[in-house]
């Protein structure tokens, strides 16, 4: 047997043990946006043994499935897509090992309150019980209060308030949330006009400088830093040593959008300059000199 044989085998069997889970799923859940890979950024994990989906019940949370290498077990987690940091079943907020029952009931658990398990996943754990010791002495909950030692200068004086219900608690960091939300996005859209306006005026400002394009590496499901790629386009006769001043003035400009900035969500990477318009053309966006 092939290279390529075996693969397209152990393609098939993936996609039939994945199709199993999504069927027992489906008999009570409404399964959406079902996307295949073979791995998690540069880990390969098997031709299909990743499996990313939504579920029409909670349309804010995003779900995933790991097929283990043995020809058996697998992972079924999932976070709120507001709260993804890495998608794996160890960075999530819940997981399971071959249960779908569990998973079942978590998702209806969800469905039924879902401001309380966004804040449960966002404060890892502190909604959902009032106050439990823990063997490190650093105790969880909704009724947890830390106060502030001058003498250590930490918040380290820790207490219980009983008077401090699931829905006081629930409500205060989910109302916080939104308002810190608010004031990022408001950051975020910032630094976007910052970026932009600065990459629209590098054709104006720099003469051998035909065009740029910025290319968007994030999509719908992966968010990627740097965002952005800036690809300059220069005129094909300047000299090697204008080549290299040209090089350092873009490389200064991307270094004062880094310090001016005040979110990562623009950055721009720079590494190359070309000399031909073709080389962008899978560039989102293209600012030309203007006429």
């Amino acid at each position: 047997m092939n290279k390529r044989q075996n693969k397209k085998i152990k393609k098939n069997r993936n996609l039939k043990r994945m199709n199993i889970i999504l069927k027992e799923l489906g008999q009570e859940l409404q399964v959406t946006h079902k996307i295949f890979g073979n791995g998690y950024f540069l880990f390969y994990h098997g031709q299909k043994a990743v499996c990313h989906f939504s579920l029409k019940e909670t349309p804010d949370w995003r779900y995933g499935i790991w097929l283990n290498s043995s020809n058996k077990g697998y992972s079924i987690f999932g976070e709120h897509e507001e709260l993804i940091d890495k998608f794996k079943p160890t960075g999530c907020y819940f997981s399971f090992e071959d249960e779908v029952g569990g998973f079942i009931e978590k998702i209806r658990l969800i469905q039924k309150s879902p401001k309380l398990y966004f804040v449960d996943s966002m404060s890892y754990g502190y909604a959902t019980v009032d106050y439990l010791e823990e063997n490190d002495g650093y105790p969880t909950g909704y009724q947890v209060v830390r106060k502030y030692n001058e003498e250590t200068k930490l918040y380290d004086i820790i207490q219980r308030d009983k008077s401090i219900t699931q829905e006081m608690y629930v409500n205060r960091r989910y109302d916080e949330y939104i308002q810190e939300k608010l004031e990022r996005e408001i950051k975020i859209e910032r630094d976007r006009k910052l970026l932009f306006d600065w990459i629209k005026q590098i054709p104006n400002s720099v003469e051998e400088i035909i065009c740029v394009g910025l290319k968007d590496n994030n999509t719908k499901h992966f968010i990627m830093s740097p965002r952005y790629v800036m690809m300059p386009v220069i005129k094909s006769d300047i000299s090697q040593d204008r080549l290299e001043e040209i090089y350092n003035e873009l490389e200064g400009l991307v270094d004062a959008i880094e310090e001016a900035g005040e979110t990562r969500e623009h950055k721009v990477a720079f590494e190359y300059i070309f000399d031909n318009t073709k080389d962008i053309k899978d560039c989102h966006y293209k600012y030309f000199k203007s006429v």
